[in-house]
């Protein structure tokens, strides 16, 4: 779960399941002239649609800001550098399982 705070330019990840769960807040559009009139979207993985693979990234929320026009793009297309110049910003956020052989038997 994303929790976004435009009024403070923040966005706060939390992953929660199965009695684990982690958090990370961080600042967004720093240093951006005009930030407040920015227009914003965003895509987010569906849950339960996805194959956890040992080692791979995983894309699971794409935040998007611009001043003038929009584009929310696939994350495949962000994977492989093919996003929309229409934005002024874009923030991909990934994980990755790493495998622990005693855990994954």
């Amino acid at each position: 779960m994303a929790l976004n705070s435009y009024q403070n330019f923040k966005v706060k990840l939390i992953a929660a399941g199965e009695g684990t769960k982690f958090s990370t807040e961080f600042n967004i559009l720093e240093d951006v002239q005009g930030r407040n009139y920015y227009g914003r979207s965003a895509k987010s993985i569906d849950e339960g649609k996805i194959t956890i693979q040992p080692g791979k990234e995983i894309g699971i929320l794409a935040l998007y800001y611009a001043k003038n026009a929009l584009s929310v793009t696939p994350f495949s297309d962000i994977e492989n550098e093919k996003v929309d110049s229409c934005n002024d910003e874009v923030y991909y956020l990934t994980v990755k399982f790493e495998k622990d052989d005693d855990a994954w038997d």
